[in-house]
């Protein structure tokens, strides 16, 4: 099913070999190439499929484990409005948290157009002593007006 190369499994189970706890397992699968491209080149349900595959062998090396938690990231990246309970993470060690991790930085994310907020003039200091930036509004010298 997947397209990876030799060097993504290496880099996953490296980073699965590393990780010393749920959470920089989570972030590290999540740089790697190959969650990129797993997430990019299959929908949910081969998603879903294959990680109930791997996750039903009884051995389980580091490069099959590494890559259960792979497709469980992409998984949980890729379409964070699945039911909960959808898919049984709880089949890896870290899975629960896994899925708490990618509900919570969802649900955490606030996007904002910057571009309703007026431009500001900046006004610098040239003493040597001072590399301080202040809005071009704030007076030091008037305690009531500034900052």
């Amino acid at each position: 099913m997947t397209t990876l190369t030799r060097n993504d499994l290496k880099e996953l189970a490296q980073t699965y070999m590393l990780a010393n706890t749920p959470r920089s397992l989570f972030w590290g699968l999540l740089q790697c190439s190959a969650v990129h491209k797993l997430k990019s080149e299959y929908n949910k349900p081969e998603l879903k499929t294959y990680f109930e595959t791997i996750t039903a062998k009884a051995r389980r090396s580091e490069y099959v484990m590494s890559l259960a938690y792979a497709v469980a990231v992409a998984l949980l990246t890729k379409d964070i409005s699945m039911e909960e309970g959808e898919i049984d993470f709880s089949r890896l060690d870290w899975g629960e948290q896994f899925q708490d991790y990618a509900y919570h930085t969802s649900s955490s994310v606030i996007i904002t157009d910057i571009s309703a907020f007026p431009p500001q003039k900046i006004e610098t200091s040239s003493t040597p002593t001072s590399n301080i930036v202040l809005p071009y509004d704030v007076n030091l010298n008037n305690p009531k007006k500034g900052i």
